[in-house]
């Protein structure tokens, strides 16, 4: 039935438009003035559907001219394919667009910082190396969370205690009491939960060591939410869970800080030299084959290992009470797995043979392993001199146009596109609601950065006209870097676009009629035939008639192309016998 009623309406449309249509009679209302009238109102649909078919027909016409111009002829047939036969959706065209041309521009974000020394503290942190193997082994991360995180001590839970003969005693245990690194702290938040989780047996061990001590009593209940009294210098554990799990997401998101990250597109960067993250590794894994060998089912003295183990990532190796034979044996069977899984790695990687990024690729995966899924390693970056990026990022504030919010404002309108934009923001805006001073201004820096250039050039980031050429690299970075010093960091986004030139050199094809007068295609050439030393309007009309006459006799018409092509193409010669013009005579040569 759709099928008859578009045929019907085709042929209606078909006969309207040769003005064939039986006004008055097979169902059509008849010829009748007035606006509202059935004939009206049929006669303007139908007209704007001539003007929407003869609309699409230019436009197609266009983009098949379009595409046979580009020296594309499959194309072109395509697209008028499209049209007649109506068995794919028509293309999408492509005439109408307007090359533009413009500043090719890279947008990096990178979140970066020194290496800390091994001796370094971070501030509001309990540095305990030996329970803490998250933070030993990578600490360029360790410190970059630790900026991003609320400081623990700021960071509280209730406790209820409770006893026979005395009131409820109501008491705070503080997160500094866990005793856990930064990256610790994003381990333990992973799933956002804390009923049940190491999390919460950790706050219930500091709570069970740390007793009211003017009676004997017990834990009543643990209440993780925020108190109304509370004021904006403490946070709940549920509050804290929500900003570990935007930094973890922030880390996971992310992709490991390298040398050509840091260098111009056409510029070479310095070459990775080293292997410190295979160092790492050898020694997590001598590190997890001695705490093996200390796990003995059975043993009271297992309890310290097991501690150790946990600091892994190693799922039940943190308990409350002395673990149990069958606790124990379940740890060193995964300690186990996580070290023959290494030994698999390494012996299937040829060192030797593969690059410095291969390795470090390789080396991570294999801390990974060791650490569980969610760790993240990241590799150092040698010092080098870098006197183009150190300049730039000097300039920032002059790059931003002396608005020390340009890049602020640049993310939180990237954000609103880019994941991985949206992640850093996120990150940025806990910390600057939970922590003294909030988080790091960012900064800016634009390479190449010519010495030319400075104070010329401003940040492609910005509003306004590109006042700069060639491909550029727009640096966007998080954290306290010297660009000349060793650092590490991670790549938070990037994407690669064309900021538009100010003027663009076009053109406009514009429908209009042919004039009547015409400037001339031909140029005849010729002498009076009498001799006369000048024209007179007769020999001028006359010669201006004998050319138009001969240009009719020489001139092929289609037809006869068939007729004479065998003898094209061929050269004509003027022939005059009676020799009143200038002319070829082959009569000799054809005695001969």
């Amino acid at each position: 039935v759709a099928a008859t009623q578009v045929a019907d309406g085709l042929e209606l449309f078909r006969r309207f438009k040769t003005n064939d249509l039986p006004w008055g009679e097979e169902g059509l209302p008849p010829v009748e003035a007035g606006e509202d009238s059935d004939y009206a109102l049929l006669v303007g649909a139908l007209r704007s559907l001539e003007y929407a078919v003869d609309a699409v027909g230019d436009a197609l016409l266009a983009e098949s001219v379009h595409h046979a111009v580009q020296g594309n002829p499959l194309r072109s047939a395509a697209v008028m394919d499209a049209t007649s036969w109506a068995e794919a959706p028509p293309p999408e065209l492509e005439f109408v667009r307007t090359p533009r041309t413009g500043v090719g521009l890279t947008h990096r974000l990178v979140l970066a910082g020194g290496i800390p020394g091994p001796d370094d503290d971070l501030p509001g942190w309990s540095m305990l190396g030996a329970w803490q193997a998250r933070g030993r082994y990578e600490p360029a991360l360790n410190a970059l969370a630790a900026r991003l995180l609320p400081v623990p001590n700021t960071v509280h839970c209730r406790v209820s205690w409770v006893a026979e003969d005395a009131p409820p005693y109501l008491d705070f245990i503080p997160l500094s009491a866990l005793l856990l690194s930064p990256l610790d702290l994003l381990a333990l938040a992973e799933d956002g939960e804390i009923e049940g989780s190491e999390l919460w047996l950790r706050f219930v061990e500091a709570a069970r060591d740390n007793p009211p001590g003017d009676v004997d009593r017990e834990i009543g209940w643990i209440d993780f939410e925020a108190d109304q009294s509370w004021g904006a210098d403490r946070l709940s554990v549920k509050e804290m869970l929500e900003v570990a799990r935007a930094v973890r997401e922030l880390f996971l998101g992310a992709r490991p800080l390298s040398e050509a990250d840091l260098a111009a597109p056409e510029d070479e960067p310095p070459a990775a030299v080293g292997d410190e993250l295979a160092g790492r590794v050898s020694a997590a894994v001598t590190e997890l084959e001695g705490l093996l060998a200390e796990l003995v089912p059975g043993d009271p003295a297992s309890w310290v290992p097991m501690r150790k183990v946990a600091g892994f990532g190693v799922p039940g190796a943190f308990t409350l009470e002395r673990p149990g034979a069958d606790q124990v044996r379940a740890v060193a069977d995964e300690v186990t797995r996580r070290l023959a899984e290494v030994e698999r790695m390494n012996d299937a990687f040829h060192r030797a043979e593969a690059s410095a990024a291969v390795r470090r690729a390789h080396d991570a995966s294999a801390l990974q392993v060791l650490f569980g899924g969610g760790f993240r390693a990241v590799a150092p970056l040698v010092a080098a001199p870098r006197p183009e990026l150190a300049a730039a990022l000097a300039d920032s504030l002059f790059l931003q146009d002396g608005d020390p919010l340009a890049a602020e404002t640049w993310l939180q309108r990237a954000s609103r596109v880019r994941a991985g934009a949206g992640r850093l923001h996120t990150a940025r805006t806990y910390a600057e609601a939970i922590r003294f001073g909030g988080a790091a201004p960012l900064r800016v820096a634009q390479l190449p950065y010519p010495a030319a250039e400075r104070g010329q050039v401003r940040w492609l980031g910005l509003e306004g006209d590109a006042n700069a050429t060639g491909t550029r690299l727009s640096l966007v970075v998080d954290g306290p870097v010297d660009p000349q010093a060793p650092l590490a960091g991670l790549v938070v986004d990037e994407w690669v676009e064309v900021v538009p030139g100010a003027e663009e050199t076009t053109g406009l094809a514009v429908h209009f009629d042919a004039p009547n007068a015409r400037p001339p295609q031909a140029i005849l050439i010729a002498v009076p035939a009498d001799g006369a030393a000048q024209w007179t309007g007769d020999a001028l009309l006359e010669t201006l008639e004998e050319a138009l006459d001969l240009a009719l006799v020489r001139a092929v018409d289609p037809d006869s192309i068939t007729e004479v092509g065998q003898f094209l193409p061929a050269a004509y010669f003027s022939l005059n016998v009676d020799g009143q013009a200038p002319s070829t005579d082959f009569l000799p040569l054809a005695r001969s």
